[in-house]
């Protein structure tokens, strides 16, 4: 463990990322050099995605776009477009998160 690590969630958080560096899909992600920069790109697309939904919701508030349609209209057409890449986002944060060794 790291001396620096001395917070009980610190602990818990590390040994965590041990563990999930030691699982059968960490080491195929560790493995395959192609895997990392494919999901990173997939990563900032779904991001991409947020924003652009989000924008698209809050022109909406502001009365810039779609004036002629309904706030629940709109939010039912983007939300989607909001809540699976975020979902998306965070169990490939969590996939990732045992990584963080390599670099410590």
């Amino acid at each position: 463990m790291h001396p620096h690590l001395t917070l009980p969630i610190a602990r818990t958080l590390n040994d965590f990322c041990v563990w999930l560096d030691g699982t059968a899909l960490s080491q195929v992600i560790q493995s395959q050099a192609w895997i990392v920069p494919t999901v990173q790109s997939i990563h900032i697309l779904a991001f991409a995605l947020v924003v652009a939904s989000a924008l698209m919701i809050n022109l909406r508030l502001t009365g810039i776009f779609a004036r002629d349609q309904s706030l629940d209209r709109i939010s039912a057409r983007f939300l989607p477009f909001i809540w699976w890449p975020i979902s998306m986002a965070l169990w490939v944060s969590i996939i990732f998160a045992g990584r963080w060794i390599a670099y410590a």
